[in-house]
């Protein structure tokens, strides 16, 4: 097909770090201020703790009061060093 020509293939392993896109969701919970457009665009990082098809469960942490499942084009693998 050619709409699935660019598109990539990524696949998430159980204990990867990611990143979470929350901007259309734009959380109150886990931005500070009240400018949504300076808040930042990637929330993390966190460990994948399951996949459920095309979708990943993500450790948030508990006060974030988010839904932890998230589909994999919200995700974005972390390619960092956590301090």
């Amino acid at each position: 097909m050619k709409a699935n020509c660019h598109r990539r293939e990524v696949i998430l392993e159980v204990g990867d770090m990611v990143l979470v896109h929350l901007q259309p969701y734009r959380q109150s919970s886990v931005s500070q201020g009240r400018h949504h457009k300076l808040c930042k665009l990637f929330y993390g990082p966190f460990p994948v703790l399951e996949r459920v098809q095309v979708a990943y469960c993500v450790g948030l942490p508990a006060g974030s009061h988010i839904h932890p499942v998230f589909h994999i084009y919200v995700l974005k693998l972390f390619r960092g060093q956590l301090v």
